[in-house]
């Protein structure tokens, strides 16, 4: 015979929170059944003041900061070289862009470059309406 699975849910109140605990059993075809487990819980006990919470978050996001990258003066021609181009020729093109303490990388098409101002207006592989400022772009591929 085949065992088969029966579900319990087991409801109660931890911190004015109703909570559900899962616990499944598995039946043998004797009809004795096996406790299989309540699958993960996960806790965090650190975290229990809202202030303290927020402070530990910001503190995993500072971890993965990066220093922005040194473009060489070659590297940035080549950069306006391929903007220029995807602007001309209305091409997608790949490029890394550096905000917030992280390199991104994002597919755009050139709509517009605005020279005194060095900021470059294009479409991502979406369709939304996205700006740069030719600081940020890191790399073009």
């Amino acid at each position: 015979m085949v065992p088969f699975q029966t579900k319990k849910e087991h409801t109660f109140v931890c911190s004015g929170v109703k909570k559900t605990n899962v616990m499944y059993y598995i039946m043998e075809y004797n009809g004795f059944p096996v406790v299989r487990g309540r699958c993960m819980v996960k806790w965090n006990p650190f975290a229990s003041i809202p202030e303290q919470y927020e402070e530990i978050h910001r503190m995993f996001e500072e971890q993965y900061k990066v220093p922005k990258p040194f473009l060489t003066q070659d590297t940035m021609e080549r950069i306006e070289r391929a903007l220029m181009q995807s602007f001309h020729e209305e091409e997608e093109i790949h490029i890394s862009y550096y905000r917030d303490g992280m390199v991104q990388d994002m597919y755009i098409n050139v709509l517009h470059i605005e020279p005194m101002t060095k900021t470059i207006y294009c479409t991502d592989a979406f369709g939304l309406n996205t700006k740069f400022k030719f600081d940020e772009l890191v790399n073009i591929n």
